[in-house]
């Protein structure tokens, strides 16, 4: 009887122990769920949120087009339509009193005059033909007379003497970037007096606007598409180019443009891929590592080469590939971020690698940098900052290994 009870008990603390074995996994695969759900969230918020900032340039720009095209009706309204309607009485007036050519010719000839002025006027603010002309350098000095005639204000350039882009396309918009910047100094920072520096260096035009005006949050304002600079930072994006912004409220902006240019090596053009940075995603959650993967892919500048769930695996691919940036996440299983990061970066420093975490904890992040990260981030953060903080990884690891 005993032995009998005896063996009861053993089953049931057996059955007991296969219900918590049982349980304990439902609630490690509800745990799962429950994160992927989270990163699932995070990644529709992050594109609805991209969705409605695009949606909001491209009204911007609709009504941009539309006050320019209100402009430039005005002013053949009521300047140049004036004069040759002018011109056109004064024809008139030649024709009833030949007597009188001499001086309506001169009358004409001051009105043709203003006439072609006006044009020239028109199509330098549209479009300088300086800048097919003659190039960059000779455009930026035309804009700064133009500023201080028109708005009053002193444009100090500091460029060297040969700034060469291939593309007129590029050249375009380069221009249009440094006039919005100076419009912005004008309107927004209230300086009668601007900084203009260019210089071209390692395979890229570094650009830089900057003035000591009143300041602004630079992310606030990116953030809701204002002072031009979401559609500065959207169009430079389009050229595999890059944005940074030093402000602060009462402390002046500083904003540099980094442009890639088409520099040939040794006779050879560069081919794209050759020109992309080489990224691998690291994550242990497949909803958020393919949604990265799409959110990168989409950027022309770069390419992601591999993928791995731990940090095991990673070493491995990093090892295989030898990318410029690894997006690594903190807390994975057999292997976790920081001592990935701490073994790719004693083998191969010039990798940079950027930490991703669901948690805002200054010591994760720490711990990150210790270990040779570059940057730390979390995953509900803007994707805008994660694409930022590659490129800027991606250059500062290219600028390393020309140093060497």
């Amino acid at each position: 009887m005993d032995q009998k009870i005896g063996r009861c008990k053993k089953k049931d603390k057996l059955l007991e122990e296969m219900v918590r074995e049982r349980t304990a996994e439902l609630a490690d695969i509800v745990d799962k769920l429950n994160t992927e759900i989270a990163h699932r969230q995070i990644t529709e918020q992050a594109l609805k949120d991209r969705s409605e900032q695009l949606s909001k340039l491209a009204s911007q720009l609709a009504f941009a087009e539309e006050r320019e095209r209100r402009r430039i009706a005005g002013v053949l309204h009521d300047d140049l339509q004036q004069l040759l309607v002018g011109a056109k009485l004064q024809i008139g007036s030649m024709k009833r009193s030949p007597d009188k050519a001499i001086i309506v010719a001169q009358d004409l000839d001051i009105i043709l005059t203003k006439s072609i002025e006006l044009t020239r006027s028109l199509t330098s603010e549209l479009c300088p033909p300086i800048l097919r002309q003659s190039g960059l350098l000779s455009a930026f000095e035309w804009l700064a007379q133009w500023m201080k005639e028109r708005h009053e204000l002193e444009v100090d350039i500091y460029a060297e003497n040969r700034l060469t882009i291939a593309s007129e396309d590029t050249r375009v918009l380069v221009f249009q970037f440094v006039r919005e910047l100076l419009f912005n100094a004008v309107k927004h920072a209230r300086v009668k007096r601007a900084s203009l520096t260019a210089s071209s260096e390692k395979g890229q035009l570094r650009v830089q606007v900057a003035d000591q005006g009143e300041g602004f949050n630079p992310a606030k304002s990116i953030s809701k598409g204002g002072l031009g600079l979401f559609s500065i930072s959207e169009r430079l994006d389009s050229i595999g180019g890059l944005m940074e912004i030093e402000a602060a409220p009462g402390k002046g902006c500083k904003t540099t443009l980094f442009i890639p240019l088409k520099v040939r090596v040794e006779g050879k053009m560069p081919s794209l891929r050759e020109m992309q940075i080489r990224i691998i995603i690291v994550d242990d959650h497949v909803i958020m590592r393919q949604g990265l993967v799409h959110l990168l892919k989409a950027q022309p500048d770069m390419d992601v080469v591999a993928e791995a769930s731990d940090g095991a695996a990673a070493i491995k691919m990093a090892r295989q590939f030898l990318p410029d940036v690894i997006v690594m996440d903190v807390s994975m299983p057999v292997m976790g971020g920081p001592e990935a990061t701490r073994i790719i970066h004693s083998e191969m420093p010039d990798v940079q690698v950027i930490g991703l975490s669901m948690y805002d904890e200054e010591e994760k992040a720490e711990t990150m940098r210790q270990a040779g990260a570059v940057r730390y981030l979390t995953k509900f953060g803007p994707s805008k900052s994660l694409i930022v903080a590659i490129r800027e990884a991606a250059r500062n690891a290219r600028d390393r290994v020309v140093a060497h």
